[in-house]
């Protein structure tokens, strides 16, 4: 074992050094107030050594925070074309930075990452100061009235994020994280609480209405959700899609690898109704600008103003992205196309997201049985 040695204060009180050799890789030193716990340290050290693991005094001495600032500034994402990361990632780690300012590296374990995503889930939703508050703004509550918590998707990205900061350093640092530093968490599960809404007789109808109603965008609205439905696609990949991406003649929509969430690429039919909402959408090409629905600049903006037309039209719950949800629904609902097929168009990565779909054709397999063909 290390060696202990204590050492008495100037107030009368005393400590226990605790110092441990590793031969040429130096020495590895901590002060403890009690014997024991010096003791149960160095043993600890001791066994790591014995494993072969790296016991860097860099984990010991270098604060989160400065892992974040590092990630920030150097670390260069394969998923987007300017290899930098998104704004959505930066704002993760500025929160991790905040949750974890107060630890050095290897003073975050195990347990201390369970309690912080069970603290995660369990935290308000904050309320951001607003110089004008919108009408329809409802203070940040749920539908039963009660503040919002984080979601479990978001706790979920956040660690996600933690772990890929701690990895990222650990590797450019040249030391090793705990073996078990990830191990058996207790981690929001990815379809946890899935939603499952979907658009009722009339509200389609009301939300082209209520954009008729609105401040801006009183022609836009209905094309750009029309497209969201037809299409079955992803809010992102919509606005980022570029005139050039677009082969009407061909009647094809190539989505390239940055601009999904999967980073793969992919080539969607364009069905006649989605070709004539991008006709109209070329009445309204502002020179200079190559995105097709440049009206909206970004996902949260959009996201925003879809759930102020949605309570214009006096629709509860119903968010941009349960579009996507119908637009699926109803490729299984209306057409013949297979699993893989309408796994092609929506950019789903395995049949397992499409599970919960296939209950939507109770009678199809049973058709097939009986010898009816697609």
């Amino acid at each position: 074992m290390g060696s202990i040695k204590k050492r008495s204060l100037k107030d009368g009180s005393s400590v226990y050094d605790c110092r441990i050799n590793r031969g040429v890789a130096g020495t590895l030193s901590k002060t403890f107030k009690r014997k024991d716990e010096a003791e149960s340290w160095a043993r600890a050290i001791e066994g790591k050594i014995d494993r072969g693991e790296n016991i860097s005094r860099k984990a010991q001495t270098t604060m989160f925070t400065v892992a974040c600032a590092e990630y920030i500034k150097h670390y260069k994402p394969l998923k987007t074309k300017e290899r930098v990361l998104t704004p959505g990632e930066i704002m993760a780690v500025q929160s991790l930075n905040q949750d974890f300012k107060k630890f050095a590296i290897s003073e975050i374990t195990n347990q201390l990452i369970q309690a912080w995503i069970d603290r995660f889930l369990e935290t308000e939703v904050a309320t951001q100061p607003r110089k004008k508050v919108h009408p329809y703004y409802n203070g940040g509550l749920d539908k039963n009235g009660k503040r919002k918590t984080y979601s479990e998707s978001t706790v979920r990205r956040h660690f996600f994020v933690l772990k890929k900061i701690l990895v990222w350093y650990s590797v450019r640092e040249d030391f090793v994280l705990p073996s078990n530093l990830f191990l058996q968490l207790q981690i929001p599960r990815a379809w946890a609480g899935k939603r499952k809404r979907r658009l009722e007789a009339g509200e389609l109808e009301r939300l082209h209405e209520a954009a008729v109603r609105g401040y801006d965008h009183k022609v836009e609205w209905p094309l750009l959700i029309d497209f969201a439905l037809n299409t079955a696609a992803r809010m992102q990949e919509i606005l980022k899609t570029k005139w050039s991406d677009l082969n009407l003649e061909g009647r094809s929509w190539t989505i390239p690898p940055e601009n999904v969430k999967t980073s793969t690429f992919r080539t969607v039919p364009l069905s006649k109704k989605s070709l004539a909402i991008l006709e109209k959408m070329a009445t309204l090409r502002v020179k200079g600008e190559d995105r097709v629905f440049h009206m909206w600049r970004d996902s949260a903006t959009t996201s925003k103003g879809f759930r102020r037309l949605a309570v214009r039209a006096g629709i509860e719950d119903f968010r941009f992205h349960d579009l996507r949800h119908e637009g699926v629904s109803r490729l299984f609902e209306t057409t013949d196309l297979t699993d893989s097929e309408i796994m092609s168009i929506t950019g789903h990565t395995s049949s397992e997201m499409l599970k919960a779909y296939s209950a939507l054709r109770p009678n199809a397999l049973a058709r097939r049985l009986d010898g009816e063909k697609r």
